[in-house]
């Protein structure tokens, strides 16, 4: 999910990717793991109103942030 992440991929385009698939084979199973991985701190998971945001920023330097906020 991160790498998907790292190429752009947000809400529910992450969700539908080839990456989703490598983690989970069904969409229940994919939240139960990032939900998982969010109270972990690996990432933030948001969602509401079917609008689902993942945020990964803690896992990047300040500098690859501003990287990556370049690139899209």
């Amino acid at each position: 999910m991160f790498v998907g992440y790292l190429t752009g991929l947000r809400g529910e385009q992450l969700l539908d990717s080839a990456f989703a698939s490598l983690v989970a084979s069904n969409r229940l199973e994919l939240l139960a793991a990032l939900r998982l991985a969010s109270a972990k701190g690996i990432l933030s998971l948001k969602g509401a109103a079917g609008i689902v945001e993942f945020d990964f920023s803690t896992l990047l330097t300040p500098m690859e942030l501003g990287r990556l906020n370049e690139s899209h």
